[in-house]
């Protein structure tokens, strides 16, 4: 799945400008948090981690996972804006993840308003409004060509998610191809079938509505396009090894993910 749009940031801890040197060699252990890294100019990174590699310059954008433990190695010297910052453990990406940029320049600019708000009180919002408006840029440039294939489906779907008839032949016809085309095209795009898919959304919609305590089960339910609450409850216990309603108490309590 694309890692961009299902971050939920829940704090930016820093943003700054980081220099590295030709010929620098530096190893990070447990990195504290999830960071953002650009390239102005010249300048370029190799990030190692395990028997792979990631190259941060001037046209990629490099995702940097909390946790993670590599080595990085200054191959032209540079500058790097950095925006180091926490999100819901939930939606964590789970490894590096390199974008290619179209318009390298627009997000330095983006960075540079990030910067200078956030060395100023009272603008949270503004700055987390900045950097959700990159990360929707980023999620866009990650679209391979067989995910634009499938938008018109992902956003139908998006739009019926509460429809408990939602199937593999209507959203395959909304693409304009066949539902065996768009069944393997779905998995080569996003790892998992439809059906997952279609069952994770509704999971994380139901969580959010649980967290809210603004509905009974029997309404989430419903809304989230399952065809029965028993259904409901056991695809929820399934997936989370919580019912619905332990979930809530245990949001409530301080408990919740």
């Amino acid at each position: 799945m694309n890692v961009w749009n299902r971050m939920t940031v829940i704090h930016v801890g820093s943003i700054l400008t980081v220099s590295s040197m030709q010929g620098k060699h530096v190893t990070i252990r447990e990195r504290k948090s999830y960071g953002l890294s650009f390239c102005m100019g010249k300048g370029s990174i190799v990030y190692r981690h395990g028997d792979r590699q990631y190259v941060s310059d001037h046209a990629h954008a490099i995702l940097l996972p909390k946790g993670a433990t590599y080595r990085l190695v200054g191959t032209e010297t540079g500058d790097f804006p950095l925006i180091n910052f926490e999100c819901a453990e939930s939606d964590s990406p789970p490894d590096f993840t390199v974008c290619h940029l179209q318009n390298p320049e627009s997000y330095l600019r983006t960075f540079e308003k990030m910067k200078t708000l956030y060395l100023q009180e009272g603008n949270r919002a503004r700055v987390m409004s900045l950097l959700y408006e990159m990360l929707a840029r980023l999620s866009q440039e990650s679209i391979t060509p067989t995910k634009r294939i499938l938008m018109p489906a992902m956003q139908y779907l998006s739009e019926q998610l509460d429809d408990p008839m939602l199937n593999n032949f209507t959203l395959a016809a909304q693409a304009k191809i066949s539902e065996v085309y768009f069944r393997r095209l779905f998995r080569e795009a996003y790892g998992i079938t439809p059906k997952q898919y279609v069952l994770d959304m509704r999971i994380r919609q139901a969580k959010a509505l649980l967290s809210e305590n603004a509905s009974s089960v029997t309404a989430i339910a419903e809304t989230c396009g399952f065809s029965s609450v028993y259904y409901f409850c056991r695809a929820f216990k399934d997936q989370t090894g919580q019912t619905p309603t332990e979930y809530a108490k245990n949001t409530h309590q301080g408990g919740g993910i």
